[in-house]
Formats: structure tokens, C-alpha cells, sequence
């Protein structure tokens, strides 16, 4: 039986949340890092309510998800660390944003790996 497309992103998130919440840091540090799990918490609660078949789940799993875990690209993972959000419509509007970031990635690995030809100059 395959995972929800869900499952693996929410892990993550939820993943990153503990990690931070358990760092030992100077106060003011302390608290960036807790309002970033809470950025991410919420992240993961809006990705629970989403429809199994909502188009950025199944394009985040297509683009990020490696035998059953998240992995997103250095500039998926790069947009990951820097999110803070606070509602949910701009957790909404950010995993449309991460979709878009994954692709680049996804893109720029296969560049790398010469399963696409490099990119032309403008």
C-alpha cells in the first residue's frame, strides 16, 4: 500500500519542528528558532487538511520524496529553513511557492546529471 502523498512531508516538517524545539540557544535566538517550529507545525497542519489529491502534494512527493522520506533540494530545503509563517493562507500560497522551488531543483539535478542539456545564457 502506497503512503499518502502527505505522510512524507508532513514527517519532515513535524521532524524539523522537534529538532528546533529542542535546541539549547542564547534567549533571543531561542525564540527565532520556536517561531520557526511554529511556522512549520502550522505548514504541517495545513499539508494534513489538504486533499490526498491536491496538486502541489502530488508534485512535492513526484519531485521530493526518495523511499518513502522528504528530501527536498538545496533550494527547496533553503526555503524550508527560512519559512515563517503565520497563517494559513500564507502556508497556503508558500507550498505553491515550494512546488515551483522543488522543480528548480529537480531540474537543476538533472542538469547535473546530464539528463538535460545545460541551460542556455540569455
Amino acid at each position: 500500500m502506497a503512503l499518502p502523498a502527505r505522510d512524507p512531508f508532513s514527517a519532515y516538517l513535524l521532524g524539523h519542528a522537534i529538532m528546533l524545539r529542542r535546541r539549547q540557544l542564547a534567549p533571543g535566538t531561542a525564540e527565532r528558532l520556536a517561531e520557526h517550529a511554529r511556522a512549520l507545525e502550522l505548514l504541517a497542519d495545513v499539508v494534513r487538511d489538504l486533499a490526498e489529491d491536491d496538486e502541489r502534494l502530488l508534485m512535492l512527493a513526484t519531485l521530493a520524496v526518495r523511499q518513502g522520506h522528504f528530501t527536498p533540494g538545496p533550494a527547496a530545503d533553503h526555503a524550508l529553513t527560512q519559512f515563517a509563517g503565520t497563517s494559513r493562507d500564507v502556508c497556503d500560497t508558500f507550498l505553491t511557492t515550494l512546488v515551483h522551488i522543488a522543480l528548480d531543483d529537480a531540474l537543476g539535478q538533472a542538469r547535473h546529471h546530464g539528463v538535460l542539456p545545460p541551460r542556455r545564457p540569455r
